[in-house]
């Protein structure tokens, strides 16, 4: 994803117009617009600026990071990462809330594949049940 792209992906996920998004960065509406359509590049200390409003790094940004795999149980649990829904750090209850629901959700997929497979785990599946994990 080019920095266009990522920047839009971004700003739609906290809900925001661009106007709005320009007035909390202090930058000018239109010149906003032209980086969500390629026309115009930040220069670095806008860089910055759009990469802590968006608490992302400069690299995700820039579209140098890959979307990565993250092993949510294990996101979870490490408590020295950070860990956010909607922009909004999960506090230690919320994590373990989440940890039972997403504890539900990967008994029911496992259930699932044990009706589909009734002659045991799919081939290349061994210890699924701990790595059940989603993109970003």
């Amino acid at each position: 994803m080019n920095f266009a792209k990522r920047l839009r992906f971004l700003r739609a996920q906290k809900g925001l117009s661009q106007a709005e998004t320009a007035r909390r960065l202090n930058i000018n509406r239109i010149t906003y617009g032209q980086y969500e359509t390629g026309r115009r590049h930040p220069d670095y200390e806008t860089l910055q600026k759009i990469a802590d409003f968006f608490n992302c790094s400069l690299d995700y940004l820039l579209g140098r990071e890959v979307d990565e795999v993250v092993d949510i149980k294990e996101a979870l649990e490490n408590k020295t990462k950070k860990a956010t829904w909607g922009g909004k750090e999960l506090t230690d209850e919320q994590r373990e809330k989440l940890k039972k629901i997403f504890a539900v959700i990967r008994d029911e997929l496992l259930a699932e594949v044990e009706r589909d497979e009734p002659l045991g785990k799919m081939e290349g599946q061994e210890g699924r049940d701990n790595n059940i994990q989603t993109a970003i």
